[in-house]
C-alpha cells in the first residue's frame, strides 16, 4: 500500500491543486473585482502546500523505508511531473497577484 501512495502520491496532488487553483479563479470570475487579489492570493498559498507535500513524498520516496526498483522511480518521476505542472499552473497567480 506504501508503494501505491508514493506512486500516485504526486499525481493526486497535482489533480486536487488543478481543481484548486481552476475553483477559485471560478469564483473570483463572479464575486467583486475587488476581491481578485485575495483569491490569487488564496491560490498562491495553495500552490505553496501543494508543492510542499508534493516535496514531502518526494523525500519519502527516496528513504530507506521505500521500496527499491520501479516504485520509487514511479515516484520520483511522478512527483517531478507534478511539481513542474503545478508551478505552471500557478503562473497566472502569479502575475495578477
Amino acid at each position: 500500500m506504501r508503494d501505491w501512495a508514493i506512486i500516485l502520491g504526486g499525481l493526486v496532488v497535482w489533480t486536487l491543486h488543478f481543481l484548486l487553483v481552476y475553483g477559485f479563479a471560478s469564483v473570483a470570475d463572479v464575486t467583486d473585482p475587488g476581491a481578485r487579489r485575495l483569491w490569487a492570493w488564496l491560490g498562491i498559498a495553495g500552490t505553496g502546500l501543494c508543492l510542499s507535500a508534493i516535496a514531502w513524498i518526494a523525500v519519502e520516496a527516496r528513504s530507506k523505508r521505500t521500496a527499491q526498483g520501479l516504485p520509487r522511480a514511479l515516484g520520483l518521476g511522478g512527483c517531478t511531473v507534478s511539481g513542474i505542472a503545478v508551478v505552471w499552473q500557478s503562473l497566472p497567480l502569479f502575475i495578477a497577484g
